[in-house]
């Protein structure tokens, strides 16, 4: 009887023990609201701390209209702050810092971060075509606790197309 019931307990376990496992799983790769936004090419401010190269501690200042198509009704704004932390150099590309909000209204925001490499000072902006991953950190409003991703990539007008993955 006792090894009877060491039985039950130990297949009594595994299930208990897959099914955590499962919903783990489940949790962590749960997509709660998928969707795209566009932003017009955004208008850029520098401030270059020691004029031209660019050098670390340089800084960017950028602001678009958000739009849910390309070339869209402004349903927000886009507006953030990049700075450079490593200058672009013959054996690697700049890398850049960035924080920015997509604010559809003062209450409801969503809030982003991540670093880049960029390959150009010419050119403030990402690689036309080239995807970029950042952290959605947080948000505000009906996006209370958002966190996820964003793919953020550079179209040929300049423009950009951002697919958020948020989650729980």
């Amino acid at each position: 009887m006792a090894r009877k019931l060491m039985k039950i307990n130990k297949k009594i376990t595994q299930i208990f023990v897959a099914a955590s496992i499962l919903l783990i799983s489940m949790d962590a790769n749960a997509v709660l609201h998928r969707f795209t936004l566009f932003t017009s090419a955004p208008k850029i401010t520098e401030a270059n701390v020691m004029g031209s190269p660019s050098v670390a501690g340089d800084y960017l200042m950028f602001s678009a209209n958000i739009s849910k198509t390309q070339g869209g009704s402004s349903i927000g704004y886009f507006v953030g702050e990049q700075i450079e932390v490593l200058a672009k150099e013959v054996d690697h590309p700049e890398i850049r810092i960035a924080s920015f909000s997509f604010m559809f209204t003062s209450k409801d925001q969503i809030y982003v971060q991540g670093a880049n490499f960029y390959v150009s000072d010419k050119n403030p902006g990402l690689i036309v075509g080239s995807p970029v991953y950042r952290i959605v950190c947080g948000g505000t409003g009906k996006y209370l606790g958002a966190r996820g991703e964003v793919v953020s990539t550079r179209l040929l007008d300049g423009s950009y197309k951002h697919v958020f993955r948020l989650m729980r």
